[in-house]
């Protein structure tokens, strides 16, 4: 499994919000499966970018940097059909994604209004992600494919000020499900989860301790609903969509646990002590996912996962944003490398420098890009790449991704 960055970078890490998943080259890479650790990765390198860089002193940092999505692109197909990978998992909110997801595994629609609709994966179409859907669409198609790969999200779908109260997608996704498989059971819970629909719908709407206990309590009535009864609704459809569904719901409950640890005070520059709670919800809510997602594509299932460095690490955040926290989070990472333990792979991308920035230790000196194996580096200090990955991709300059429709 590999692990990335909401295809991400540093991002708003103070808002908590993590608009990371669209910026800068701070994303990282996680690849479990059997024995992922018995073959050396050895990808073709990145396209080389030709594109007029600006000359000077000044560094910067480049939203939705093209070269780690260039880089996760050819890896994904270097693992694919090199290494029998099977699927590829994004920090992209599940609920949203089903449209990829089918159009990806052959099914209706057109790369360019599939990846559109997945807006949480990025905040606007990217010539980079087109890429990547039409691969697989095609790749899926021809007739010499054995197995299928397939498209993951294993992200939340939030909203609100903090970005952690539940939108109504997971729930409308079962609900709608319901209404094909369970008509009577479909009109008595979308008549208790309507009026917590329309609340969702204005994400800044302060709720009462009792009206969140309400809106848990239906939340877990419809996903108890769908595991109590699997064995009729898997005899009235599709396999698929009972576990699309029923993940939907999950996520929803997932969202909600963030949504009740959240901070209670509006975002600001700083961020709460209190707030490694709803940071650790998301990552383990996250790693639950990616091990359903690892579940879903069997004994021989290898996945790539793409999320922010932040997410994928095998060790907590020290440092930064997070030194005003109570406690250091537990990323996502931690948790697979707990579950996993050496079918991990993690693999991390940043910057070859970062003036002032304690957190990036001193690299060795090689031309970019490079990719360094701190496995065989021996005994690491603590915040050095070796504490956190297994491998780190050094990117530097890194080059604006390209947005779909615009001149080049």
């Amino acid at each position: 499994m590999r692990r990335r960055g909401r295809d991400g970078g540093p991002g708003a890490i103070a808002r908590i919000r993590d608009d990371s998943r669209a910026t800068g080259v701070d994303a990282g890479l996680a690849a479990p499966g059997p024995s992922a650790r018995g073959r050396p990765l050895r990808p073709r390198p990145a396209p080389r970018d030709r594109r007029r860089r600006p000359r000077g002193r000044a560094r910067r940092v480049v939203a939705r940097a093209h070269e780690p999505l260039a880089f996760r692109n050819r890896l994904f197909e270097d693992l694919v059909e090199e290494l029998g990978f099977t699927a590829i998992a994004v920090e992209s909110a599940f609920p949203e994604s089903r449209r990829l997801a089918d159009y990806v595994a052959g099914g209706p629609g057109t790369p360019e209004d599939v990846v559109a609709g997945a807006r949480t994966w990025w905040h606007e179409p990217l010539e980079e992600s087109l890429q990547l859907v039409r691969w697989m669409h095609a790749r899926n198609a021809r007739p010499a494919t054995r197995r299928p790969i397939r498209f993951y999200a294993i992200d939340l779908s939030y909203t609100g000020p903090w970005g952690s109260r539940p939108t109504p997608a997971g729930i409308a996704a079962a609900l709608a499900y319901l209404g094909r498989v369970d008509p009577a059971s479909a009109r008595t819970l979308r008549a208790a989860s309507e009026p917590w629909l329309r609340r969702l719908a204005n994400p800044t709407e302060p709720w009462t301790r009792p009206e969140h206990d309400a809106f848990t309590a239906v939340v877990d009535d419809l996903v108890a609903l769908l595991e109590r009864e699997r064995v009729d609704y898997l005899a009235a459809a599709p396999a698929a969509d009972y576990d699309w569904a029923h993940r939907a719901a999950v996520v929803a409950k997932q969202t909600d646990r963030m949504f009740r640890v959240a901070p209670t005070d509006p975002p600001g520059d700083r961020v709460p002590s209190g707030a490694w709670r709803m940071i650790n919800a998301r990552d383990a809510a996250m790693a639950e996912n990616v091990l359903w997602a690892l579940g879903q594509e069997g004994p021989a299932g290898r996945v790539l996962v793409v999320a922010h460095n932040l997410h994928v690490q095998a060790a907590a955040t020290a440092g930064g944003p997070w030194g005003a926290l109570e406690r250091m989070p537990t990323s996502m990472g931690q948790h697979l490398r707990a579950a996993l333990g050496d079918r991990l792979v993690v693999i991390g991308m940043r910057e070859a420098a970062r003036e002032g920035d304690a957190a990036s230790p001193p690299l060795p000196s090689a031309p970019r890009p490079f990719l360094l194996d701190v496995r065989t580096a021996g005994e690491a200090p603590p915040r050095a790449p070796g504490a956190t990955f297994d491998a780190l991709l050094v990117l530097d300059p890194a080059t604006p991704a390209r947005a779909v429709g615009a001149g080049h």
